[in-house]
């Protein structure tokens, strides 16, 4: 089980999920602290979540107080406790005087705080108030009313995320094998859910009798009806936290249906507990399964009657006897074969002799010395076919050991090529239905492959594979990332970088197609080899890499186009269609989820995106003037808490309507972005630039003052005026006039900033233009 920590930590990554803490959220947290500081009369309020090692404020009323140290964390010493903090005055406390928050300006002498909890039994966060005085007056009451607060926001914020998971899970669901339905554990188990492709899987008319008001319990057979009651109280009564069944629906034809069901906690205190059962359709697998059934029924009760191929031993001398029928079920004739038990024990296949082995004791036991196996046998083609072993002891001494043993043998090649057949489908279902469930619950498309694989390469009995997911760089150069990949470490220098890239969380990739991988992609094919039928795109391997005795490559393909490819290699007896018609349903879910996941990156892109289109001016690229204006107040405030020197510069081109009507306006668009990509130029990181407006530009340079500052913007003024800008085979010379001011004392505001420094552009402008003049 988790530790508290471990799903506190848990719980706050979630917030970061797709519908998490977007911009909505955090809009409305601050709508929260505001109304909270308005009713406590404090200056500051706030909200904040505390991941292992860092504070970070998520809405705040008033300044936000964020300490880095987590020692003097007042937020952290709260969530470690798990009970409510109150410090009526900092000062005064022993254990606080010298915190932080009594450096602030004015200092903060008085903190309450409770912890914000979440539907999981854990406090992720904290809701804390502050005042610059001392608050000893503080009532339970008015403590109480905080605590409940902090509820009210965490539940907002669990449904949010709730609502968006299942918007989610009801889109992918509608495109795999798998439907979902939530059903009530209550009288007929009414359907509360249900996934989009229901239809699909239980049939229209059985989702037609539930969606006109069915109990879910009457859309079952009647000799299974009673099956599914235990289960479905099991899970009301235990709770058992999952279950599987399988049974058989009322009325559709014999379709049977495999059921998984998780409990799900109740939505409301005193409402019933729901379940969420995933429905597959194994109507065909269940018809193999009893026509399987009855034809090794069949093959036994003919194996004891019949003459097919048998055997005698005698044990004492090793001597023994086949006849015709045996030595051609391993392609011999018998006047051509010599059998031995040694020889016949050689061509048994190494995974399967233990099976021998086992028989052999067991015929040693005492009773009627009767004995069945099924082991694969080498034919004299060089291939292995199924054989089914009937034996019996014939002769005992007088000890009770086994003295001649007799029986029959008979070639079950075909029934068990449809056993395994079934049993891959079997395993193939287990791991699509894992992999979504992986993919829905964590929405992390690596970690869902890598979950994959391994049952994958079991599956089809390959000692190589990988899932690659085909992504486009900014570019448009494409590459294959490869999520998921059997060890690839053949000497020192792959197992060194293969142990670097899992360190470092990332994933191999490939950016050459021109070879036998890429040509799944490029050409959008299935893509077959083997050492009798090489592929013409085949272009070797690495220096001491394992030879690839048998390739099979798929492509991953989602409305119609490849989003990425799945490879495997050395499988004995290589790749036939009907392994490729197995795999094709996992190629096609691996492309939904591949999709999903491309759906969610452009989104969360777009976001972004958006948030930079909002504080960018559209011709330059430079923030905006509100924008500008936003920093310029933050700036101001930092360096009022001491920050450092700080100077503000607003430049103007000169004379630049003569551009404009000279050249026309498209001109002037040029010099406007001319001069903007010169600015950048000159700022560093640590300063912002911005177009307050026409041909009017602002910078703030950080840490330097008016004297430092000269240096820099000395450099644009002779740099802009000695390179004109080109344009329609002209050139066009422009010039800019610069007033710079240094930070206003403390109380002024930005408009008193901005003053001295347009003050002094206007001192440049009389002076001449094309100068740089700072602030009297």
């Amino acid at each position: 089980m988790p530790t508290p920590e471990s799903r506190r930590l848990q719980t706050l990554l979630n917030l970061s999920l797709p519908g998490g803490l977007g911009d909505k959220p955090r809009e409305e947290l601050r709508q929260h602290t505001e109304e909270m500081a308005r009713l406590f009369n404090v200056p500051v309020c706030q909200i904040s979540v505390l991941d292992r090692d860092a504070q970070h404020v998520l809405a705040a009323h008033g300044p936000a107080q964020q300490v880095n140290d987590m020692r003097h964390c007042l937020c952290a010493q709260m969530i470690a406790q798990q009970a409510p903090l109150v410090v009526p005055d900092l000062q005064a406390d022993p254990r606080w005087h010298d915190h932080p928050l009594l450096q602030a300006d004015p200092p903060l002498r008085f903190y309450a705080g409770v912890p914000v909890p979440s539907l999981a039994g854990v406090y992720f966060g904290a809701l804390c108030i502050m005042d610059h005085r001392p608050r000893p007056d503080i009532t339970p009451r008015e403590l109480g009313l905080l605590q409940r607060l902090a509820v009210l926001i965490s539940s907002s914020l669990e449904r949010r995320m709730r609502h968006h998971r299942r918007r989610m899970d009801a889109e992918l669901l509608s495109h795999g094998p798998t439907a979902a339905v939530v059903l009530q554990l209550s009288n007929g188990w009414p359907p509360v859910y249900t996934s989009g492709n229901l239809r699909e899987v239980i049939g229209l008319d059985a989702a037609d009798a539930l969606a006109a008001g069915t109990p879910f319990e009457q859309l079952i057979h009647a000799d299974d009806r009673s099956r599914f009651a235990d289960a479905m109280r099991g899970h009301l009564e235990t709770p058992l936290p999952a279950l599987q069944i399988s049974y058989q629906l009322a009325g559709s034809g014999g379709r049977c249906i495999r059921q998984s069901t998780f409990t799900l906690p109740s939505p409301r205190p005193g409402e019933p507990r729901r379940v969420c059962a995933y429905l597959v359709d194994e109507t065909r697998q269940k018809r193999l399964e009893a026509s399987i059934a009855a034809t090794k029924d069949r093959l036994l009760l003919a194996v004891e009657s019949a003459q097919l191929g048998t055997f005698d031993l005698d044990l004492r001398t090793g001597i023994g006897s086949i006849n015709a029928r045996l030595a051609e079920i391993i392609g011999h004739r018998l006047e051509d074969y010599e059998y031995t038990p040694w020889g016949w024990l050689e061509r048994v296949h190494p995974l399967d002799r233990h099976y021998l082995d086992t028989m052999r004791s067991q015929l040693a036991a005492l009773g009627d010395g009767k004995q069945s196996v099924a082991y694969r046998v080498r034919h004299s083609d060089g291939h292995y076919v199924w054989v089914q072993s009937y034996s019996k002891v014939a002769e005992r001494d007088a000890a009770g050991m086994p003295q001649r043993v007799v029986g029959t043998l008979m070639d079950v090649t075909a029934q068990k090529h449809d056993e395994l057949k079934r049993q891959r489908q079997r395993q193939l279902l287990d791991a699509l239905n894992d992999v979504q469930a992986s993919f829905l619950l964590n929405q992390d498309m690596r970690a869902a492959s890598k979950r994959l694989l391994d049952p994958l390469l079991a599956m089809n009995e390959s000692l190589f594979g990988f899932i690659g997911i085909l992504r486009k760089g900014p570019d448009g150069q494409r590459s294959l990332v490869l999520p998921a990949v059997s060890d690839l470490a053949w000497d020192a220098a792959t197992r060194g970088r293969m142990a670097m890239l899992e360190r470092q969380g990332r994933d191999l990739h490939f950016d050459n197609f021109d070879n036998l991988f890429g040509h799944v992609i490029t050409h959008e094919t299935v893509v077959r080899s083997a050492p009798d039928a090489p592929h013409p795109a085949a272009r070797g391997l690495p220096p001491g890499h394992p030879p690839l005795s048998t390739f099979l490559g798929m492509p991953i393909v989602f409305d119609g186009q490849v989003t990425g490819m799945i490879g495997l290699a050395n499988r004995p007896g290589g790749y036939d269609d009907e392994l490729v018609a197995l795999l094709t349903p996992l190629t096609t879910t691996l492309g939904a989820l591949i999709r999903a996941r491309e759906l969610d990156e452009a989104r969360r892109n777009a976001e972004a995106e958006l948030q930079r289109l909002a504080v960018a001016d559209g011709l330059t690229g430079l923030l905006n003037r509100r924008a500008f204006m936003a920093a310029l107040q933050d700036t101001l405030e930092r360096c009022h808490r001491g920050d450092g020197p700080c100077t503000l510069a607003m430049l103007d081109l000169d004379h630049f309507k003569q551009v404009n009507d000279r050249h026309g306006h498209p001109a002037g668009d040029e010099v406007l972005r001319h001069f903007a990509e010169a600015l950048r130029g000159v700022a560093r990181e640590v300063d912002i630039a911005g177009r307050l407006g026409g041909e009017e530009f602002a910078l703030l340079l950080h840490g330097v003052d008016v004297t430092q500052a000269l240096v820099p913007l000395e450099r644009l003024r002779a740099s802009l005026a000695a390179h004109p800008v080109p344009w329609d085979g002209q050139q066009i010379t422009v010039t800019v006039s610069i007033g710079t001011a240094v930070v206003p004392e403390r109380g002024a505001s930005i408009q008193t900033w901005l003053a001295a420094a347009d003050r002094a552009l206007y001192a440049a402008k009389q002076g001449g233009r094309d100068r740089i003049h700072p602030a009297d």
